[in-house]
């Protein structure tokens, strides 16, 4: 069946315009059809231009099962569902439902729209534009709302987040968008979600067994799977932040201004409004405090992370810590016992809101406990802190995650696919399977090449006269390096850092004599800089985090890409600095196994930005000399293409100059 669908003159050829023979597609579907058909769980590899979510989303088709696909990015959710399940519909010989289920926040509530709109501001555009949609929409989507930035605070007060939502006692319950999209789910053959939905449903099924948010499934696949462990680490750990509590006080504040109150408690919403000020004064002291104690430490980090000291709850601390303990107690009392007078009073909806309300008080309570005692209870824990802006976070994560899918998934589910264009790190597997625990017996492996002629498209220059890109003393040779290349390609470049501090050093000393348009991360939403950056010729983008991955640019709108450092991790950050000990406390070289593997696959990502169809054409240029100075530079060029290289800018200069030739 697989043969038939993908063979020259086979359904893809006969329904797709524009068709192009990929026998590496062919290759990859037939291994992961294998899979589904045999209930065993597949690693695979895909270069860039395979086609493996046709690969993937075919087979999944053809088995009859209910299989989840789960993605690392929006864009790749947001190219499934408008892209190819399009496609697919049209040409596959059976029906099919796929459906998208996304996290309770993307939806619009129409509970809190409802009550914004007495309040709503008369003259908003922002209010105008969601007010009109919100009445028309189906699905409730906010991905519909184009309209809206996506940062507008606006969204706040119509959506509601998993903690918060009333479920089947909400009057709106049966017409809710979210109660309507997971039944949808329930009858769905495909449901497409990302990572953290996914990890987020699972962490549920295990803390409370027969809740869940997903329906259940016969098979997954993990597309991007490359950052599997990022996102399980963060859902199987414990943060506790200021925003997190200033979100609870907010929604207290909102419950407390329209509660009717009780004739069995008439000074409930009073009593309240002073518990929830009891409570934020008592936070406003504690998150101070720590960030009094901990402001060294962050000055110290290299990163955004750092460790929290073993005596960060001093005997100062610890008396503000139990203050605001028995504030979130002395809400949570009466939280609870408001929601039986409103109840009893016949204020159902009301009262269901001040139980859910009390609920999170005591969710948070045992997070705090948990963090200030060192003490989740859930295996090995590294604890970390972070200030960002006016911001406090304390937080537990577990220094391994490989468990999760070898205990939870493994024996649960028929089939695990896990694919990426960047699995491999050195031609091998070693480091994925060790990291999510999927050994050689459990799990199959398949590396299928690109399709894409790298010796004719790219070019990678690799100097081996820069200077260490760690010597703050030589960055304006550096710099002047960089302008060259940048009008070489004439712009139509993306300048890839390590660092914002980096990021922002080199946009600085180069936009003052600048001949293109140079767009700098942060200053506007990413897809508002990609299009600008699509739509603005000669631009030259700076970036540095999520650009080095999931980004899809084609043509000649970038035709170079300048890699400013190696990009190892932070070696100091808490949760590096604990895996790593941890490899070297079991005899293995925490280098070899991790640093060195996380950073070529990262080096992989921001490489594969430059070609993406079988037209492009371009350079990447790396000016980090360790590449070809170091014996472990070595690593990071094998795990590429085959790819012509120089170390002379004038051959880049040259090649860039010879006439193109049409693929």
């Amino acid at each position: 069946m697989i043969t038939e669908f993908f063979q020259p003159g086979g359904t893809l050829q006969a329904g797709l315009d524009g068709y192009e023979e990929r026998p590496e597609q062919e290759r990859m579907a037939q291994a992961v059809a294998d899979a589904l058909a045999d209930g065993t769980s597949l690693l695979v590899e895909a270069g860039t231009g395979t086609g493996k979510s046709l690969a993937y989303l075919v087979p999944a088709l053809q088995s009859e099962q209910r299989v989840v696909i789960s993605t690392g990015t929006r864009s790749l959710q947001d190219q499934l569902l408008h892209k190819d399940l399009p496609v697919l519909q049209r040409i596959v010989g059976h029906p099919f439902v796929a459906v998208p289920l996304k996290g309770t926040s993307n939806y619009l509530c129409r509970r809190k729209f409802a009550a914004y709109l007495g309040t709503a501001p008369k003259e908003s555009p922002s209010w105008d534009a969601l007010r009109e949609w919100a009445l028309t929409t189906e699905v409730g989507d906010r991905a519909e709302l184009s309209s809206l930035a996506e940062n507008a605070d606006i969204w706040a007060q119509v959506t509601t987040g998993p903690e918060s939502r009333l479920g089947s006692r909400c009057p709106y319950y049966e017409s809710c968008f979210v109660t309507k999209a997971r039944r949808r789910a329930e009858k769905a053959d495909l449901v497409v979600v990302n990572h953290h939905l996914f990890f987020s449903d699972l962490a549920l099924r295990k803390e409370h067994p027969g809740a869940r948010v997903l329906p259940e499934y016969d098979a997954v696949v993990f597309d991007e799977a490359h950052g599997l462990e990022e996102v399980m680490t963060e859902h199987f750990g414990v943060e506790l932040s200021s925003p997190r509590l200033e979100h609870l006080l907010r929604d207290w504040r909102g419950h407390l201004r329209d509660d009717p109150g009780s004739s069995q408690n008439p000074w409930m919403p009073r009593r309240g409004d002073q518990l929830v000020m009891d409570t934020a004064n008592a936070a406003q002291r504690f998150f101070a405090q720590v960030r009094r104690r901990l402001a060294a430490d962050a000055m110290k980090s290299e990163g955004e992370r750092f460790a929290l000291p073993e005596d960060l709850i001093d005997e100062p601390l610890k008396a503000l810590w139990l203050e605001l303990d028995e504030a979130l107690e002395e809400l949570y009392a009466h939280g609870n016992l408001g929601a039986e007078c409103l109840r009893d009073d016949g204020h159902e909806e009301k009262g269901e809101e001040l139980r859910i309300l009390a609920n999170r008080c005591t969710r948070l309570r045992n997070d705090l406990a948990a963090i200030a005692d060192r003490s989740p209870g859930r295996g090995d824990f590294v604890f970390w802190g972070r200030l960002r802006g006016q911001g406090v976070a304390l937080a537990a994560s577990p220094v391994g995650v490989e468990g999760v899918i070898s205990e939870e998934l493994l024996p649960n589910v028929g089939s695990l696919v896990f694919t990426s264009a960047t699995l491999s790190a050195g031609g091998h597997f070693r480091h994925i399977r060790e990291r999510l625990g999927l050994g050689p017996d459990s799990t199959e492996d398949l590396r299928v090449e690109s399709p894409f002629n790298y010796q004719e498209q790219c070019l990678l220059y690799l100097p081996r006269d820069m200077p260490d890109p760690r010597d703050q003393d030589t960055q304006a040779e550096r710099f002047s390096r960089m302008a060259k290349l940048l009008a070489l390609t004439n712009g139509h470049a993306f300048v890839l850092f390590t660092s914002y501090r980096a990021m922002k050093q080199c946009h600085q000393a180069l936009k003052a004599t600048a001949e293109f348009p140079f767009l700098l991360q942060g200053e506007a939403p990413r897809q508002a800089l990609l299009d600008t950056f699509r739509n603005t010729p000669r631009s030259v983008l700076f970036a540095t985090g999520s650009f080095w991955e999931g980004v899809d640019v084609p043509g000649e709108a970038l035709c170079h890409v300048l890699i400013d450092k190696l990009p190892f991790e932070v070696p100091t950050d808490p949760l590096n600095e604990a895996r790593m000990a941890r490899l070297e406390a079991e005899g293995a070289s925490a280098f070899d196994h991790y640093q060195l593997p996380r950073a070529a696959i990262a080096f992989r990502q921001g490489f594969g930005r430059l070609i993406r169809r079988k037209g492009d054409r371009g350079i990447v240029s790396v000016l980090d000399p360790r590449i070809v100075t170091k014996r472990y530079g070595r690593f990071f060029l094998d795990s590429l293409p085959q790819t012509a290289r120089t170390s002379s800018l004038e051959q880049v200069r040259r090649w860039w100059e010879k006439p193109r030739t049409t693929p």
